[in-house]
Order: C-alpha cells, then sequence, then structure tokens
C-alpha cells in the first residue's frame, strides 16, 4: 500500500504542476518500474521456486513467462522491453 501511495502521490504532483498532457500521453508511468514488476513476477518467481526445489516443466515456465509478458504489456510495458528469454528450471 505504501508503494501504491507513493506512485500515486507522484503521478498527483506531475500532473499537476510539470507540463503533462494525459490526452497525448496517457498516464505517467516510470517504464523501469513498470519493468522491474515484470521482472519480479515473471522471473525472480521461477527462480525462487527453483531454488526452494520446485520441480517446473520448461514448456510450464515458458508458459508462465509468456503469461506475465502479456500481462505486463497491458500494464504498459514498451513492447521493446519486453524480451523472450530462455530459463532454465
Amino acid at each position: 500500500q505504501k508503494v501504491r501511495l507513493m506512485h500515486a502521490l507522484i503521478r498527483f504532483h506531475i500532473k499537476k504542476h510539470a507540463h503533462w498532457d494525459i490526452v497525448a500521453d496517457g498516464e505517467p508511468i516510470n517504464q523501469e518500474d513498470l519493468v522491474m514488476t515484470h521482472l519480479s513476477f515473471s522471473f525472480v518467481v521461477l527462480q525462487g521456486l527453483r531454488k526452494i526445489g520446485v520441480s517446473i516443466a520448461k514448456e510450464e515456465a515458458k508458459a508462465y513467462l509468456h503469461l506475465w509478458k502479456v500481462i505486463s504489456y497491458l500494464m504498459g510495458v514498451e513492447e521493446d522491453l519486453l524480451t523472450d528469454v530462455e530459463i532454465d528450471c
């Protein structure tokens, strides 16, 4: 909740004090933050599961990564920042 509040306050101040055109540019969202969220919920989860001994089939891992790639795209991550990377499970 603290992070969400912080992001909301930053967006509020950008829209109020910066010359931000919401119609043309959409909501101000930091791409680095979105990419870190993408990595945290995709690759980091798979690596964490592997570390604790959970066996994940390669096809399941690929499907999971693809799901988060789609979710991240819908969240607004720029497409060129969403790479296809193989992960060993």
